[in-house]
């Protein structure tokens, strides 16, 4: 059933149990005013469906089985002691094994929101935290409304904390003002549109007090405590790869045809110890194809004890020949091991030719999406963005590309909104630094490619010498998308950004956002000389004949095709044997009816795109 549960309830597996206030033994509500206490931090960043950090707890809380000192803060209600991207609307119950977010404690997670589209009457919710560096850390929720549609965009108040007790590793949830009345039923998932209850890092242990609307919101003045086991009898041996590649646990860009080292971290996330060989095996494949191109393996012979953990390289190393997205796999065994549901870890290889300098960044398969997204009355301040680590430096950007998608009826129309391109440095710990903006370039609509790549050339290049580069796209307003991809690898280099808050994209471990950079690199592996070719029509708009003017610098076949909004292919020419230099001929467009084509230019195993308008 739905609504706030009997005043106790457990255990689960492990042995946690939970009693609220209204019970005889239960916690008593003690509230603790942060606000203004020295030491006490406020957490910055917050949006619409967003989580910050992580933050340091101060000191080691143990939780089922491991120790953490560190906490993800979500706008919605809850915290993680993994470093969870997001979690939104519909919410998964707790527990749920391969929800949004493990290892999650939830006091309070619903459609809560830090952001108000109505400048006079401004959203004044707050999140806090404060530790004693020794055995308490709070997390403290003030004046938190609920997210509604219309103007403001915000209803209601919710006052509540969180209490991480490390004396005897217990969490409690303080209710100081709840505001059931205007918690609304989320379209679409009526079930849970709230829950309380605490989650473990697999999702298979946890328990539940609440779950549902209405009822289920605590009354004011009101505690819940969550009780670690007075005795564990639940022994976890626990093998798991918790990274591979990089200790970002995600894509990563390497160069064709260089001999590349393979990593990966093994780690006994268990409270028993491993006393038998693990092996770990790695394999990479090409996207598409299910053929295996490398296998490596290596072991760890003498185990591992519990909370430790060991880097290892594979022996024989990698070599990539062709350009692409690459699934690298890492798999652990373990006879032991009571919990497989972690012994698998996949992440990106994104191989970069570099032929010359000119090289294509790249975690996304370049073909046509299979969906976009855009955020309702996105503005200039909403949008996503990539984060993307080079395979060597400088490095320096001449163009962004991205497919952009139109939500209207009728793609030969223009779009309703342009968009931003911006750039950003990173900080000294690889985070994006929004005070390094880099370059800008702001595109109109009638400037843009709508169901199609738009390839954005850099009014002035952007040389970047070490650290990550952020490439973000910002809508300029509704009717506009971009587009994104669940096909290949995944990178988990995604962001969203809602009212300039950054966070790691929600379902940032199933899509990828279809945004590529054009870069000179450092002279890699190979002796070709593969720089851009750049195509121009003219005039443009244009009606009986159109000009085209191209440059190569590469021998070979230069093809060129166009396109109409549906995608069907209207016109087709080919050079043969063109040397480097720049040519011009006359393109035929009298019998094309009017509207908005797309001309691709294809040369050297590369395309680009050009916009032409027949009057």
């Amino acid at each position: 059933m739905s609504g706030l549960k009997a005043g106790s309830g457990g255990p689960d597996a492990y042995g946690y149990i939970w009693k609220d206030s209204n019970e005889p033994t239960g916690p008593a509500y003690a509230w603790t005013e942060i606000v203004g206490l020295p030491g006490t931090v406020q957490v910055t960043g917050l949006g619409d469906d967003n989580a910050v950090g992580q933050f340091n707890i101060g000191w080691d809380f143990h939780y089922y089985w491991s120790d953490y000192n560190k906490v993800k803060v979500g706008s919605n209600g809850w915290i993680s002691f993994a470093n969870v991207g997001n979690i939104a609307s519909c919410f998964p119950t707790v527990p749920t094994a391969g929800g949004a977010g493990d290892n999650l404690v939830v006091p309070f997670m619903s459609d809560l929101t830090f952001v108000s589209n109505a400048p006079a009457n401004p959203n004044i919710g707050t999140i806090h935290y404060w530790t004693n560096s020794v055995d308490s850390f709070i997390v403290q929720y003030t004046n938190v409304p609920w997210w509604q549609t219309g103007t403001p965009d915000w209803k209601g108040s919710n006052t509540f904390q969180i209490l991480l007790n490390g004396q005897d590793s217990s969490i409690t949830f303080y209710y100081k003002d709840t505001d059931a009345a205007n918690l609304a039923t989320s379209a679409g998932c009526p079930n849970t549109s709230f829950e309380i209850g605490i989650e473990n890092l697999t999702g298979n242990l946890g328990l539940n007090a609440a779950s549902g609307v209405g009822a289920a919101v605590p009354a004011d003045s009101m505690a819940i405590r969550f009780y670690y086991p007075a005795v564990v009898t639940f022994q976890v041996p626990d093998a798991s790869p918790v990274w591979a590649a990089n200790s970002d646990n995600a894509g990563q860009f390497v160069y064709t045809n260089a001999a590349i080292d393979l990593t990966a971290n093994l780690s006994n996330v268990g409270n028993a110890p491993i006393t038998n060989s693990i092996s770990i095996t790695g394999k990479v494949r090409k996207h598409p194809s299910p053929t295996i191109l490398y296998t490596g393996t290596t072991s760890l012979s003498t185990g591992l004890a519990a909370g430790n953990d060991s880097t290892v390289t594979f022996p024989t190393q990698l070599t990539l020949t062709s350009a692409g997205q690459y699934f690298y796999e890492v798999t652990s065994a373990n006879g032991q091991d009571i919990n497989p549901s972690n012994n698998v870890n996949t992440v990106e290889l994104a191989a970069v030719d570099n032929l010359g300098g000119f090289a294509l960044l790249s975690y996304c398969t370049g073909g046509l999406p299979d969906g976009g997204i855009s955020w309702a009355g996105g503005g200039i301040d909403d949008g996503v963005a990539v984060k993307m680590v080079p395979p060597g430096y400088p490095m320096t950007i001449d163009s962004v590309s991205l497919f952009i998608l139109g939500d209207d009826a009728d793609p030969t129309t223009p779009l309703l909104n342009g968009f931003e391109i911006r750039i950003y440095g990173s900080d000294a710990n690889g985070n994006v630094d929004l005070n390094n903006l880099l370059q800008t370039e702001t595109i109109q609509a009638i400037d843009g490619i709508e169901d199609n790549w738009n390839r954005i050339a850099l009014d002035s290049s952007v040389t970047v010498n070490s650290g990550a580069v952020f490439i973000a796209w910002l809508q300029g307003g509704s009717g506009i998308q971009i587009g994104r991809e669940a096909v290949g690898p995944i990178s988990r280099r995604s962001y969203e950004i809602l009212s300039s808050s950054w966070a790691p994209y929600r379902e940032n471990t199933v899509h990828e956002f279809l945004i590529q950079v054009a870069s000179n690199l450092p002279v890699g592996i190979g002796d070709r000389k593969e720089l851009p070719a750049q195509v121009r029509v003219y005039p443009n708009p244009s009606h009986g004949v159109a000009n085209i003017a191209y440059q190569t610098t590469e021998v070979g076949d230069v093809r060129f095709s166009l396109h109409n909004m549906m995608g069907q292919e209207v016109w087709t020419k080919t050079h043969g044997g063109v040397s480097p230099g720049e040519y011009s001929f006359q393109m035929d467009i009298d019998r094309l009816a009017k509207g908005v084509y797309v001309l691709n230019m294809e040369t050297a195993g590369q395309r680009f795109t050009q916009k032409v308008v027949v009057e």
